[in-house]
């Protein structure tokens, strides 16, 4: 298990209960198995980029937020490494390893989590833009049923107008995601590559 997923793990089980919701209504929330999910709570699992945007939208959480340790964190958050004393003699008690806390993230993690935060921030744009071309396309009916043709025509070019940005919104959230998906991609190259020494 690697610390930095024990502490991602930590932080979403800690907005889970902030949020007042049981492992299967957050599991639910965001379409997953409620097994999973906690296998991502305990730190048996690296939480996929996809998954961990779902959990900012609906935790209301920043992806920082999952990967920045404080100072007051629990025992199994901290790594352990090994005394340096030498072995006991025969008889004697060993020395217990001394805890030390996590490393501060490293640049990739908080590129990772700012890369996160703008295809959080990129969905929610889409997903706004959405419900107002709803709305116009609505009001845009409505005029056209009272027979006021002039402001149905100024709607209707409102509405196309709503549906350019959206389309650039579309194009700039594909981005990211494909963004993610490299991020994704050099995790999984170098998962199991230790970190550079302090």
């Amino acid at each position: 298990m690697k610390s930095i997923d024990l502490l991602v793990g930590s932080r979403i089980r800690e907005r889970r209960f902030q949020a007042r919701l049981s492992l299967d209504g957050l599991a639910s929330r965001i379409g997953l198995n409620a097994v999973l999910l906690l296998r991502y709570e305990k730190g048996e699992a690296r939480v996929p980029a996809p998954v961990m945007m779902k959990l900012c939208n609906a935790l209301g959480a920043r992806a920082a937020d999952f990967f920045e340790p404080k100072p007051n964190d629990p025992a199994p958050l901290l790594r352990l490494t090994p005394d340096p004393a030498p072995t006991p003699a025969r008889g004697q008690q060993q020395a217990q390893p001394q805890a030390q806390p996590l490393p501060p993230p490293r640049p990739r993690d908080r590129r990772l989590a700012a890369s996160l935060d703008r295809l959080a921030r990129a969905e929610r744009g889409v997903r706004l833009q959405e419900r107002l071309i709803a709305r116009q396309a609505g009001l845009v009916e409505q005029l056209e049923r009272d027979g006021d043709a002039d402001l149905a025509r100024i709607g209707r070019s409102l509405l196309s107008l709503f549906e350019a940005t959206r389309a650039l919104s579309i194009r700039d959230r594909n981005r990211l995601q494909a963004e993610m998906a490299g991020h994704a991609g050099a995790l999984a190259s170098t998962a199991e590559t230790p970190p550079p020494p302090a």
